[in-house]
C-alpha cells in the first residue's frame, strides 16, 4: 500500500471514529434528564440552541419531540448518519483495495 493511501485510510478512520462517538455521546444522555456534559456556549438562542437533546431524541426514533428542541435537528443528524456511513464505506473499499494489491 503507498503512503497516499495510508495516510487517506487513517484520516477516514479518524473521522469514523469520531462521527460515532458523537453518536455513542447522544445516544447515552436522555433529553430528559439535562444531565448533558457539553453546554452550549450562546447566551440565549442561536441556531445551535437544543441539538444535544434533539439528537438525543432521534436515536431514539422520537422526530416530533427532537423537531421541538431544534427545527434544523433532522437535517443535521441525516448529515452525521451520512457521514460515518460514508467513511465506513470508503474504509471497507480501501480495506479490500490493500487486499487485491497484496495478492
Amino acid at each position: 500500500i503507498d503512503k497516499s493511501a495510508r495516510i487517506y485510510r487513517s484520516i477516514n478512520f479518524i473521522f469514523a471514529g469520531i462521527s460515532g462517538l458523537i453518536i455513542i455521546y447522544f445516544g447515552i444522555f436522555n433529553a430528559q434528564d439535562l444531565n448533558y456534559p457539553i453546554h452550549s456556549l450562546c447566551r440565549g438562542d442561536c441556531l445551535s440552541t437544543g441539538l444535544q437533546r434533539a439528537f438525543s431524541e432521534l436515536l431514539r426514533g422520537r422526530v416530533y419531540e427532537a423537531l421541538q428542541y431544534n427545527t434544523y435537528s433532522v437535517q443535521l443528524f441525516l448529515f452525521f448518519i451520512e457521514f460515518l456511513l460514508q467513511r465506513i464505506i470508503i474504509l471497507s473499499i480501501l480495506k479490500h483495495y490493500v487486499l487485491l494489491r497484496i495478492l
